[in-house]
């Protein structure tokens, strides 16, 4: 934690304005802060990966739309940044990081969903095993939208769905007289009297 105003004492790289130059100090102030004291993150490890994610945070990002620093802590859209630079370094030092982050978020969500101390937790009831009900079977049946907001009562539309069927089957029935695949009837040899 020493190390924190320590880095933020550092000099500013030229090119920024100090209003950047100040949002700088404070972020890798806050990010160094986040992450000391961790296990596998040495102070060093810690310093050169929030400079950086500073580093490539901040070109980002332009001067009035920066993000504003929650409770000494680095931007939420600075982390994925932190843990960027840290696996470009090491693996073992990204795993590290990735988990301090990990546990300071969970600690972080905990504390702003309350749970009344009067109620118990609610555990979630099991789920249960499908059951086939022909009720709820039935009742999810129903016409197609089309047709059951065009008004007419079922009285009617069971005749007219009838007299459809009737008509295709009448044209789509096969009989002899209808038959006109095979040859005429009096188109056979002569027959001899």
């Amino acid at each position: 934690m020493a190390a924190a105003p320590a880095l933020a004492q550092k000099p500013a790289p030229e090119d920024l304005d100090p209003r950047r130059a100040q949002y700088r100090d404070r972020a890798l102030a806050a990010c160094v802060a986040e992450l000391g004291g961790a296990e596998g993150i040495s102070a060093e490890a810690s310093e050169s990966t929030c400079g950086c994610a500073a580093g490539r945070f901040m070109p980002r990002w332009p001067t009035g739309a920066l993000p504003p620093l929650e409770s000494g802590r680095p931007p939420s859209a600075m982390l994925s940044d932190i843990v960027g630079c840290a696996g470009d370094s090491d693996a073992a030092l990204a795993a590290a990081v990735a988990q301090r982050l990990a546990q300071r978020a969970v600690a972080s969500a905990q504390s702003v969903i309350p749970v009344p101390p009067d109620k118990p937790r609610a555990t979630p009831e099991p789920a249960r095993a499908p059951s086939f009900d022909p009720g709820a079977w039935l009742e999810d049946l129903s016409l197609p939208g089309w047709l059951s907001d065009s008004g007419l009562p079922i009285w009617v539309l069971v005749p007219m769905g009838l007299l459809v069927l009737l008509f295709l089957r009448g044209l789509f029935r096969r009989s002899e007289d209808k038959d006109l695949l095979g040859p005429p009837r009096g188109s056979g040899p002569p027959r001899r009297p």
